[in-house]
């Protein structure tokens, strides 16, 4: 059966349901305005939506619609929109140069516009500074930016476990879809391909209108369980979205909940369960992080509260601090496998933090990060290496918001300190509403 008849069968099914609001009327005649061809294809994207709506009870920051086209890179839980101007090109696998004991892998590149992001990792001599040992260049041999890097170490060079990973960016003078990465004596040609469609009867997806974002589930059998990958894309540069997928579940026609019985961290979880229609994705909340804000703040041990801060369009107050003395005290065992016991005084603040009370009622401040300046750290050295006490208890010192609060607790701080200087960044917030994905059978 073609698509044409699919859909009319569709429409006589479900014709008794269809509720055409004075808002979705509006909706359409802005788009037949816009959109003056009697093409088919715009006929049933401007329809459909009205189908899914009627059936559906959902939050108004929520939309269904279908007349996007995305496409999908495996293993980087990302979905691009496709347009014909800027093609989306990704590698698809990974390439590796090596010399028998060095090697150099690249397991992922894709583009965004002009903008390349690589995730890569070997064991050839790197240090935080990676333009200094690799270059990247387009096919006329045109240097390429590095925008940012994020890199990861173990060990030193001298060790025979040496390792590194990295994720960059980079800027080229026009979108590529192959490139050469170059270090030393390795050569490495990346030959990315135009990412396909995502086929429109194996997914589904929502745009959340507050978090300015893209949410996509595509569906497969894998043996007898249900695949449900989560896709996201967030157009505000900077903002990464995550989900809590120990939370996500399946809700049938019947109102039954069906929980996955095994997930992993690339969104992908299974369940135990068949496609059938009415069923529904459901989403408790969506996180979102903001990793390209940041502000700084002093705060002294005598100061008053509440105080307030910026942190990029957000309003936040550290409603009370509290200062507290006690004795550092840990084992450290050198390079040269030296114990050593490290016994100091010292401080830890206390922060109690929320939102302002004009901050928006559709996100909720869940967690944010902080650091201390670390001339205003304890710091230990020992046979040439520099150490820095650690609290083992951070995580259960600091605790996510459930309530209007937030507690964060800041240690190591030198028992001499009369103030601080404080960095807050990467806040994460919150959908208050839930996000439900109908799925198609």
């Amino acid at each position: 059966m073609n698509n044409l008849e699919n859909f009319k069968s569709y429409v006589d099914n479900n014709m008794n349901d269809i509720i055409v609001t004075d808002k979705i009327k509006k909706n359409i005649q802005s788009k037949i305005k816009k959109n003056k061809r009697s093409n088919l294809k715009w006929a049933v994207a401007i329809i459909l939506p009205i189908l899914t709506i009627s059936t559906l009870i959902f939050n108004e920051q929520i939309s269904y619609a279908a007349q996007k086209i995305f496409s999908y890179l495996p293993g980087t839980n990302k979905i691009f929109q496709f347009n014909e101007e800027n093609k989306v090109y990704g590698l698809l696998g990974s390439v590796e140069m090596s010399d028998n004991e060095n090697y150099i892998k690249v397991n992922t590149a894709y583009n965004e516009d002009n903008i390349v992001t690589l995730a890569m990792e070997g064991n050839v001599k790197i240090e935080t500074e990676i333009e200094k040992y690799i270059t990247v260049v387009d096919e006329k041999k045109n240097k390429a930016n590095l925008i940012s890097s994020d890199i990861m170490i173990s060990n030193n060079t001298d060790n025979n476990d040496y390792q590194w990973s990295a994720r960059c960016t980079y800027e080229f003078l026009k979108a590529p879809s192959k490139f050469n990465m170059i270090y030393d004596k390795f050569n490495i040609p990346v030959i990315m391909a135009e990412l396909p469609e995502i086929p429109f009867d194996n997914y589904n997806y929502v745009s959340v209108q507050n978090i300015n974002a893209d949410i996509a589930v595509i569906t497969n059998y894998v043996e007898d369980k249900l695949e449900v990958n989560l896709l996201s894309q967030s157009y505000d540069k900077g903002k990464s979205i995550s989900f809590p997928l120990n939370d996500v579940y399946l809700l049938d026609s019947n109102g039954d909940k069906f929980y996955s019985e095994s997930n992993n961290n690339e969104n992908i979880l299974y369940f135990d369960k068949k496609l059938e229609n009415g069923i529904k994705l459901v989403i408790p909340h969506v996180s979102i992080t903001d990793n390209d804000v940041y502000s700084g703040i002093t705060i002294g041990k005598y100061d008053s509260s509440p105080l307030d801060f910026s942190l990029g369009c957000n309003e936040l107050v550290i409603n009370a601090t509290e200062w507290i003395e006690y004795n550092e005290k840990f084992n450290y065992r050198t390079p040269g496998n030296k114990n050593h016991i490290f016994e100091q005084q010292a401080q830890k603040i206390k922060l109690t933090i929320s939102e302002s009370i004009d901050s928006s009622d559709k996100l909720k401040l869940k967690n944010i990060s902080v650091d201390v300046d670390k001339d205003q750290l304890n710091e230990y050295t020992k046979e040439g290496v520099k150490v820095i006490w650690d609290d083992p208890y951070a995580d259960i010192n600091t605790q996510d918001s459930q309530e209007e609060n937030i507690e964060i607790v800041l240690s190591n701080i030198k028992d001499t300190q009369e103030e601080v200087d404080l960095i807050f960044y990467a806040p994460v917030y919150t959908t208050v509403d839930n996000v439900i994905i109908p799925l198609r059978p």
